[in-house]
């Protein structure tokens, strides 16, 4: 098994506090110890989030708990949030961002709003920031590269914390390349957990291609609209994922790559069934370690 494949078998997911209300039970689908990060998105109270990361914690997962910036309403929303999900058994894991909404609900902005409070600082917690192989429909790339800088520098300014960056889903390869290449020129030493798209109609993939701004992914979608009315097995997943197999063993480019998160669009359950039989198969091919 290759050491993409691996990556795959211990992604992480990621999950809306609506979607999870739908699961039954999350310990018996995913492994113990799974990440499983929770969305907090534009109108959604964090409590929200909250709730739902302490529920995946009871289940035996480790929950993630996005903090957008710009959906907070007050500082006060932020503390509280924090202070449910603090517990020494349980270190905290965040992945901040400034958020999709057009609007700012309050004081802050920008992850870098986030980490400038103080409140990330401390060694319990594991810190995640976004990463846009394809760009930001919110954010110019001179913007997203220079956040990127002052990440970095926070990053090596607080080595107790663990920091990794998690991308936006992208369904082709040659993208990420180019990305990568521009985050080693731009000096970047924060590892990445690459953004895996997983099984959906292609008209959800879509609407999440389009609200994510993923532009080469949404002219793929747009050129293999009429050849595959769903892309529900092995189609672009699995193509990406062949593709990353190669390019692990043979591209050094490819090193800061150090793990998946998986995005199953509200489908879990199918996601997962795919994942497993794209693992089983793996195993039975001489791919590349």
């Amino acid at each position: 098994m290759t050491t993409s494949h691996l990556w795959l078998a211990k992604c992480s997911f990621e999950v809306t506090p609506l979607a999870a209300q739908s699961v039954e039970s999350f310990a018996d689908l995913l492994a113990p110890k799974t990440r499983v990060f929770v969305t907090h998105l534009p109108e959604q109270p964090f409590l929200q989030t909250v709730h739902t990361v302490l529920r995946l914690r009871q289940e035996g997962m480790i929950g993630v708990a996005h903090i957008a910036a710009r959906n907070l309403q007050n500082p006060q929303e932020l503390e509280e949030g924090l202070a449910l999900l603090s517990s020494p058994s349980n270190p905290s894991q965040f992945l901040l961002l400034g958020g999709s909404s057009p609007h700012q609900c309050g004081p802050f902005s920008s992850s870098t709003d986030l980490l400038n409070t103080g409140l990330f600082n401390t060694e319990t917690h594991s810190l995640y920031f976004a990463g846009h192989p394809e760009g930001s429909p919110d954010i110019p790339q001179d913007q997203i590269l220079k956040a990127l800088e002052q990440k970095n520098i926070w990053a090596q300014d607080h080595p107790h914390v663990s920091c990794h960056l998690v991308t936006q889903f992208c369904f082709a390869f040659k993208p990420i390349l180019t990305w990568i290449d521009l985050l080693s020129e731009s000096g970047n030493q924060i590892p990445i957990h690459l953004g895996i798209p997983g099984i959906a109609t292609v008209k959800t993939l879509y609407r999440h291609a389009k609200a994510c701004g993923v532009g080469n992914s949404m002219r793929f979608l747009s050129q293999k609209m009429k050849q595959i009315a769903l892309l529900t097995q092995k189609q672009a997943p699995d193509a990406l994922l062949n593709d990353i197999a190669l390019h692990t063993s043979s591209d050094p480019k490819i090193s800061p790559i150090t793990g998946f998160h998986l995005y199953p669009f509200g489908g879990l359950v199918k996601t997962l069934a795919w994942r497993d039989e794209f693992l089983k198969k793996s195993q039975t091919q001489n791919l590349p370690s």
